[in-house]
């Protein structure tokens, strides 16, 4: 049974308390890579806005797809340098309450690649956790387009 020593209740409330779980070093590292991402995208926008001309869509693009190559590295290196994903996971499996089926996966209408297990939902939510952490990085692609 979960610990539950945190408030789940609210919605922004639980991302909070996954960054007071997280150490104090892990918090810093997060934050310097979403200001260098998010600085790489401002960048990026910054630079195609205004070009209005058809023969730069090749170019558009070539920026694009450069800018996400470089980016989905920062990405890779934030995940890795603080262990995200298997932090989240911890998180949920320790703070945050998971309702499940008694039976499940045993009845007879439960396949197996049909049926989500505890494990499979802790998992789950720890990939929900690790995404609300970039969520920044996706706000500022949501913005820029």
């Amino acid at each position: 049974m979960p610990n539950n020593t945190y408030n789940t209740s609210g919605k922004v409330d639980a991302v909070n308390n996954l960054f007071d779980f997280l150490s104090d070093d892990d918090v810093r590292i997060i934050a310097c890579y979403i200001l260098l991402i998010n600085d790489k995208l401002f960048n990026f926008f910054d630079s195609i806005s205004g070009d209005k001309d058809e023969k730069d869509k090749g170019k558009k693009f070539k920026k694009l797809h450069d800018t996400c190559m470089d980016i989905s590295k920062d990405v890779h290196a934030l995940a890795t340098a603080v262990n995200l994903f298997d932090k989240c996971v911890e998180f949920v499996r320790n703070n945050i309450p998971i309702v499940y089926v008694k039976g499940g996966g045993t009845r007879e209408y439960d396949t197996e690649p049909k049926t989500y297990l505890k494990e499979d939902v802790i998992l789950l939510h720890g990939l929900v956790f690790m995404c609300k952490v970039m969520f920044p990085i996706f706000g500022r692609i949501l913005y820029g387009l």
